[in-house]
């Protein structure tokens, strides 16, 4: 006699159409009948959201990973709140969608206060504005695949502010794990790491993975292995959809 959706876990939502694409109530009631859901994807196509309509929030208190794409990606992220999630994706997003969804942290910058993980997989990026970094400065770990990775490198790197607190020497100082699959500068990524890991209040990453390609690219990623555990893997064996 149990609710139907009380014991579920995980639910993916992607390329729905027509009848099938739920609509914002449906979605709501889908969420709050599903207590125990950690695990959500809503990718492509998914809900309806209608233009010039404020939707109400909607709690998903245990919510650990959330997986988003789209043109909804700045409003549904908007909408559901989740404030023990621990990982989130974001996934095929143009630019203007990105820019939204960056501009939308300076409202709100402590949407994700327990975030440990951050994806961006084929990302059209722009400038990253302070408010954005600071709201996921608890991350550990990093991904970033097609989603300019130089943009990120070069914020990461020692902070020239010397009115910040020691901690902020660096922008996400407990990041420990760094995953690129992009055309990043060799020169930039080195200097990056070497900062982190000599700087008189150090924030080190100790892991580094990259495509196998990169490794014998001519770059020396030997080298960093003083300062950084590297890691490679081949393209294959992910999906970076």
């Amino acid at each position: 006699g149990s609710p139907p959706l009380e014991k579920l876990s995980s639910l993916d939502l992607r390329w729905m159409w027509g009848h099938v694409k739920p609509d914002y109530a449906t979605f709501r009631h889908l969420i709050r009948a599903s207590p125990s859901l950690e695990r959500l994807t809503l990718r492509g196509s998914y809900i309806t959201l209608h233009p010039n309509i404020i939707y109400a929030p909607i709690q998903a208190p245990s919510l650990r990973y959330l997986e988003l794409s789209g043109d909804n990606l700045c409003r549904i992220s908007s909408i559901l709140q989740t404030p023990f999630l621990e990982t989130l994706t974001l996934a095929n997003v143009d630019e203007s969608e990105f820019r939204e969804f960056v501009s939308s942290f300076q409202e709100s910058s402590n949407r994700y206060p327990r975030l440990q993980s951050l994806s961006l997989l084929n990302v059209g990026t722009c400038t990253l504005p302070s408010p954005f970094m600071q709201a996921f400065s608890s991350i550990k770990r990093l991904m970033i695949v097609n989603s300019g990775a130089d943009r990120f490198l070069q914020l990461l790197r020692t902070r020239e502010d010397s009115s910040c607190v020691t901690e902020c020497n660096f922008i996400w100082p407990r990041l420990e794990t760094l995953t690129i699959v992009d055309d990043a500068n060799y020169d930039t990524l080195r200097s990056m790491i070497v900062e982190r890991a000599t700087h008189p209040q150090p924030a080190p990453l100790r892991r580094l993975v990259v495509h196998a390609g990169y490794m014998h690219s001519g770059q020396s990623i030997p080298s960093l292995m003083q300062y950084v555990r590297v890691d490679s893997f081949r393209c294959e064996d992910y999906d970076f959809r």
